[in-house]
């Protein structure tokens, strides 16, 4: 085994197929399928299963990807600090999801930068399954995830409880409404998986109901735009973004809520570059969430923070 066949191994399961690997590794197909083919022999296993779609990991792969993918990105941290000569250097991946990446992108790279100026920041903008799916293999370091469960694998540092809000078109004002009053209602929500879903899905079969659901969108901006087009209401976290034009209530009796963490993979090493930006990144959000621009942020099961209340 050699680091070849783990950049090799590696590469075709990011690319999904031998062609397009090959492509992008700059080596022959029938060469990079030999590679592969010797790495299977040598550890006794077989990796992936080839198929006209392209390729997927067996339980065996997916282990020695994970593994795999762990060793590059140490060997590339390495080589970056011995590069830099001094001071922290290095890559790290940050995922965010849509609700977050619009505000929080900019600051949390700008304060990377003017601490570890040394540090490149790759940001990546998707839902939360899936960033959750890229961190237990190893493809991104640290995501903020809104959760409703904890997942396998996943280590979790928790921030804040977010309380969710009820947003329709209307004249802004500070009010609750209790969630019985959203049954057969309206409404668009996230698209499924989504933990904002699922929480508002289990609220309702609390209740022995199911969310009129007339339509669904996988983006903040996608759901506000429903709103404003008077398609139905939506439940959402707080976003930050106040309008003229529509009403931000926080739903009561009970509240509904998610968790907000900071994830990682809890198996695989993580780089002292990663670390750093873990603790820029939860430095800049709870000074966000802190402020008294925010609503809904929760610090504690026991006690409130002063701007749990509605939107005012």
């Amino acid at each position: 085994m050699n680091f070849r066949q783990f950049q090799y191994f590696v590469g075709v399961v990011d690319a999904g197929s031998f062609s397009r690997a090959a492509l992008t590794l700059r080596i022959a197909q029938p060469a990079l399928s030999l590679q592969i083919a010797n790495l299977e022999t040598e550890l006794g296993s077989v990796l992936l299963v080839r198929s006209q779609r392209g390729v997927q990991t067996t339980l065996a792969g997916d282990l020695f990807y994970r593994s795999a993918r762990a060793v590059l990105n140490e060997i590339d941290q390495v080589r970056q600090v011995l590069n830099a000569g001094q001071g922290l250097a290095g890559e790290v991946s940050l995922g965010l999801t849509t609700s977050f990446s619009a505000f929080l992108a900019g600051p949390i790279v700008a304060a990377t930068l003017l601490r570890h100026p040394k540090i490149r920041m790759k940001i990546f903008d998707s839902p939360g399954h899936l960033h959750q799916q890229n961190l237990l293999r190893g493809n991104i370091d640290i995501a903020l995830l809104p959760e409703d469960t904890e997942s396998a694998g996943v280590q979790r540092r928790p921030l804040y409880r977010q309380l969710l809000f009820l947003v329709e078109r209307g004249s802004p004002a500070n009010r609750t409404v209790p969630l019985h009053e959203l049954v057969g209602r309206d409404l668009v929500l996230p698209t499924a998986p989504n933990p904002t879903r699922t929480v508002v899905e289990r609220a309702f079969l609390a209740m022995g109901a199911q969310p009129k659901v007339v339509a669904e969108a996988n983006s903040l901006a996608s759901l506000l735009s429903l709103v404003e087009a008077g398609i139905g209401s939506a439940i959402i976290a707080w976003s930050g973004q106040r309008s003229e034009t529509i009403r931000w209530s926080r739903i009561t009796d009970p509240e509904i809520h998610h968790d907000v963490s900071l994830c990682s993979a809890g198996l695989l090493p993580r780089s002292e570059c990663a670390d750093a930006v873990q603790s820029i990144v939860a430095e800049v959000v709870l000074d966000l969430v802190r402020s008294p621009t925010w609503e809904g942020a929760v610090f504690s099961l026991a006690e409130s923070s002063p701007n749990d209340g509605g939107p005012s």
